[in-house]
Parts: C-alpha cells; structure tokens; sequence
C-alpha cells in the first residue's frame, strides 16, 4: 500500500505474512488430505458427539507463529485454552508453508466431559500472535430428556406441598427403623422412555418410569 503525505511518498508494509485459507468446525478431521479436511461440518453439536473440532487452515506462512484457540462456555467463562507453535518453515528449508493445517478439540466423550453440562452456545476463538483474526460459535445440546432437581435420602415422606419434601432426611438407617424412603424430583421430563432405577450392592430394588407431570416429576419408593 502507498502512502503519500506532504508529497513525501513511503511504502506501509503488513508486518502479517500468512491470511486465514479456512476455518471449519465439524466432528472430526481427515489428515490424510493436504490440507487436512473437516468431516461432518456443523455448528451444532450433542453431548453424545464424541468431539468437536475447531480446524484452521492458514497459508502463504513465511516464519513461525505463537497460535491459541480458546473455548468459552455459554456463560461465557473460558473453558480451555489451546496453545502451539507452528513450524518455521525456514527451518525446514522452505521459503513458506504454502498451507499450514492445526487443531483444537474438545473431547465431550474423553477428558472435556464436563462440557456435556453446559449445553447452549458456545464461542471459539483463534489467535495468531496474541491477534485475533476471527471467532466462531457453535451451539451445543443436550439429548438428556430430564434433568434431576434434587435427591433425599430420608425416613418419611410429606406429601401436603408439592413437590413433595422430605421428613428426616439422612443416610445412615437403622434396623428399627419402619421405613426407607428415597425421593427424587426430575424437572423437564418430556420422555416417558427416561427410567429411574435404584441398586443395591449390585442388585437392583427398584425400578419406575418417569412419566411427564407439568414440569416436575416425583418419584418415592419404600
């Protein structure tokens, strides 16, 4: 770009050497293209989904760069932070990389489970020399058809307010005891397929299907 000013031409040069070829979120990546190849794209994700990648694809790179690509949750909080450094092509002896193929994960199925809990959108973003060319956002769901509001063990039941509540709540039992309640409340519940189970030891001593009642569900058993 040329720049005149006061009649004094000069040259203003970009002190950046490479421009962004791609960037695809999908399930997976297929490193045996060049450069490497999305699988499945999408910008929506479920928590059955084993991963979600983040790939970028850069080229004309004529030296080595310090990249970060961050996740952040729905709420906003960063949830993980990738860092790399690419390979100087000089060093390989190359003038430049003439595409440059890197990666982020996360592994809903591995060691970013906890991601499965925050389903809603998420936000990615890459950067290039504490730079940011671009963010890009995904939204993640949840196939769970119930979330659990609360779980009590206790020795009775109070069944005058709705949900029902707990009367002694506790977990330690004694044989003298006349009963033994445990009282779950499911919230959310839009399948009848969902199935509450109680074991013991292995062995299982109750089991009940979780049929939709306004937004909540209780289920007791003695």
């Amino acid at each position: 770009m040329l720049i005149t000013v006061d009649s004094v031409d000069f040259n203003c040069c970009s002190t950046r050497s490479y421009s962004i070829h791609s960037h695809t979120l999908c399930k997976g990546i297929d490193e045996s293209k060049s450069p490497d190849a999305p699988i499945d794209p999408t910008h929506t994700f479920y928590d059955t989904d084993q991963q979600v990648c983040s790939l970028v694809v850069l080229e004309n790179m004529d030296r080595s760069y310090d990249i970060c690509t961050k996740w952040f949750t729905p709420d906003g909080d960063l949830f993980k932070k990738f860092d790399e450094v690419t390979e100087d092509p000089r060093a390989e002896g190359y003038p430049y990389w003439e595409y440059y193929s890197t990666n982020s994960k996360l592994f809903l199925q591995g060691e970013d489970a906890d991601a499965k809990r925050s389903p809603g959108q998420w936000r990615v973003e890459f950067c290039v020399n504490d730079e940011l060319p671009f963010t890009d956002s995904f939204e993640l769901k949840s196939t769970q058809s119930y979330s659990i509001r609360s779980y009590t063990t206790c020795k009775g039941i109070d069944d005058s307010e709705y949900p029902y509540k707990p009367i002694d709540p506790t977990t330690v039992f004694y044989d003298t005891d006349e009963e033994f309640y445990c009282l779950t409340i499911l919230e959310n519940v839009t399948s009848q397929d969902s199935l509450l189970s109680c074991t013991a030891h292995g062995t299982a001593i109750f089991t009940q299907n979780c049929l939709p009642h306004g937004s909540l569900t209780y289920i007791i058993w003695t």
